[in-house]
């Protein structure tokens, strides 16, 4: 008897790795094959994570609150009332949203790779040739380029409602308002040497040593101390009719305009001087024989005085200066940063596409991050992990300034180092805060987009290579 054969369906051709992605969410690979490319299996893993990220409602809600709000708040924003206080109020707020938006969104994005994993939806993907390094490499490239989107909606958003915003003024008051539409680059002062203090101090308390007028209860070291930060502090106090000096030596020069902007603080004897009362001093840039004016000045808040740019040297060392012109006992207290110089070096538009790539080099650490956990435990664990260093991220200057000395005893030092090397591997996420830049008109600084980079391809590396080693060490059935 001839036996009863069916008919065999025919085999679909082997179909490329990259090209692979099917409405399901499967990715698969010819069997009994060789294994992909790395090129063409990142590409394929990459295009599964984004469309993976794009039907997700936490993707779609993301884009529409940062499409719409700062739509919103440039219509409706009022800041201070004055021109330029509703544009610097909108800039501030909005840039505040939009990085509060894309954190809790880099949070929770990327642990869709330990939700895929959980309900097999990537079982044929991980069972396959490809490696699982590239796995985990193709999803936060995936996830990154959606994170990329997002960002770039937002800050597209952000510039036009600042147009909204000006739109919204009186003619004669949009000509001052757009001057926070410009970024201007900040040259800082050339810090005093500590040691100086340092030196200055030991010096003195030789001296009172020496004529015995140490107070027995106070102790050599508490004396010390004391005496450091009186120098500091009379470094940066300008008695009446006194004067203090500083050097910036990055200032390039360029624009219209030179601004120094600088705050006090004043007191007439030990009694501190109110805010409403003036100061008489004099303002000078390019030392003594450059430009120069005079004016009365209230404590505490931050003044900006212009000064043309053509009576200011361009580039090089540049020397500003204050005087207390105070015709009474008042001593004028400058703050430890002192002084600053601001020129202009840009527009909005590419003071925003900066601020963009510092916010997207701080999401694609955080997806690596958030990828690297999905990769070895569960979404909610994964997202922990995120948020935990995100936490320490943004507390990461705190933290350094508490690590002292001699808080862990005999293990101290080893303690110490281990927690600096923490602190050295998670980035400083708060180094650059954009909403202030943006809302004063400030220019992002170069080192903020320098930093961003090594976040990146070094910080976002480790943390991707460790999840890749981990994820090797996993069963599959340990998602099921």
């Amino acid at each position: 008897m001839r036996a009863l054969a069916w008919p065999q369906p025919p085999r679909p051709p082997p179909a490329r790795a990259e090209a692979a992605v099917r409405g399901e969410g499967r990715l698969s690979f010819p069997r009994g094959g060789a294994a992909p490319g790395w090129s063409g299996g990142v590409r394929g893993v990459a295009l599964l994570s984004a469309r993976s990220a794009l039907r997700s409602w936490l993707v779609r809600g993301a884009a529409l609150l940062l499409i719409v709000t700062p739509l919103v708040l440039g219509l409706t924003v009022s800041g201070d009332m004055s021109p330029t206080g509703r544009l610097r109020a909108f800039l501030s707020l909005s840039t505040s949203f939009a990085g509060f938006v894309l954190a809790l969104t880099a949070v929770f994005l990327p642990t869709r790779l330990a939700l895929d994993l959980g309900a097999g939806r990537l079982t044929q993907t991980v069972t396959g040739p490809l490696p699982r390094p590239a796995l985990v490499l193709g999803w936060w490239l995936g996830t990154s380029l959606v994170l990329a989107l997002l960002v770039c909606a937002g800050y597209a958003a952000i510039g036009a409602g600042s147009r909204i915003s000006l739109a919204m003024l009186k003619p004669e008051a949009q000509a001052e308002a757009r001057i926070v539409l410009r970024a201007r680059r900040v040259s800082k002062v050339v810090p005093p040497d500590p040691e100086i203090f340092a030196r200055a101090a030991q010096e003195q308390l030789i001296q009172i040593v020496r004529e015995g007028r140490l107070p027995a209860e106070v102790a050599p070291e508490e004396a010390l101390e004391r005496l450091t930060k009186g120098a500091e502090l009379r470094s940066r106090s300008i008695p009446r009719g006194g004067k203090r000096g500083w050097v910036v030596e990055d200032f390039a020069g360029g624009g219209d305009t030179v601004t120094l902007r600088f705050r006090f603080a004043a007191a007439r004897a030990t009694t501190p001087l109110p805010g409403k009362e003036g100061v008489p001093l004099r303002l000078y840039v390019g030392g003594e024989r450059g430009v120069e004016t005079r004016g009365v000045y209230a404590p505490i808040q931050r003044h900006e005085v212009d000064f043309p740019a053509s009576q200011v040297p361009s580039e090089g060392t540049l020397r500003i200066g204050i005087q207390n012109l105070a015709g009474e006992d008042v001593t004028v207290i400058l703050p430890p940063e002192g002084p600053e110089l601001l020129h202009p070096a840009g527009g909005l538009t590419g003071n925003l596409a900066r601020a963009a790539w510092v916010e997207l080099s701080r999401l694609a650490f955080l997806a690596a991050v958030g990828v690297a956990g999905a990769a070895v435990l569960d979404a909610k664990l994964a997202a922990l992990l995120v948020l935990f260093v995100l936490a320490l991220g943004y507390g990461q200057s705190f933290l350094s300034e508490a690590l002292r000395p001699g808080l862990f005893g005999a293990i101290d030092a080893f303690v110490l180092a281990l927690l600096r090397a923490v602190l050295w591997v998670l980035p400083d996420l708060g180094r650059a805060e954009l909403s202030a830049l943006l809302g004063g008109g400030e220019l992002v600084p170069d080192a903020a987009l320098r930093a961003g980079l090594l976040d990146v391809s070094v910080r976002g590396g480790l943390a991707l290579g460790a999840g890749a080693l981990g994820f090797r060490a996993r069963e599959l059935g340990a998602w099921r």
